[in-house]
């Protein structure tokens, strides 16, 4: 009878204990599901930035090839086998820009002249009162 009854009480208790861990494997499953979903998101993420960044180096990339291209044609154009026309239209800018410059000077020289002029009374001003 004693070992009927340790028989009985054995296999509820492997039954209650298999249900138990039943529920302890569900929610394990669970959780490994949410974590590989968020996972997928993140590897969809992480391959739209990949394509994002490949976009940008290639138009880096022709950004670079295109001003390569305008550095050549800058350098062929200041070649010293320049056209006459542009020697003088050249030579028009400096003198503009030195003109320029000297009434910059004259304004300059003109504010520090300004500014050197002292007033008698400025240490002793005139203070008068009236009763």
């Amino acid at each position: 009878m004693k070992i009927m009854a340790t028989l009985v009480m054995f296999c509820i208790f492997s039954l209650f204990s298999s249900g138990v861990l039943a529920q302890t494997l569900e929610d394990r499953l669970k959780t490994l599901e949410d974590t590989l979903r968020k996972q997928e998101q993140t590897i969809q993420e992480l391959r739209l930035l990949k394509e994002t960044l490949d976009k940008q180096e290639e138009t880096i990339n022709e950004q670079r090839k295109l001003i390569e291209a305008l550095r050549a044609e800058v350098k062929l154009s200041q070649s010293p086998a320049a056209s006459p026309g542009t020697v003088t239209a050249q030579g028009a800018v400096p003198e503009q820009m030195q003109q320029q410059v000297k009434e910059l000077k004259e304004q300059v020289e003109e504010v520090v002249e300004a500014q050197k002029k002292t007033v008698p009374s400025v240490f002793n001003p005139s203070i008068g009162l009236v009763g």
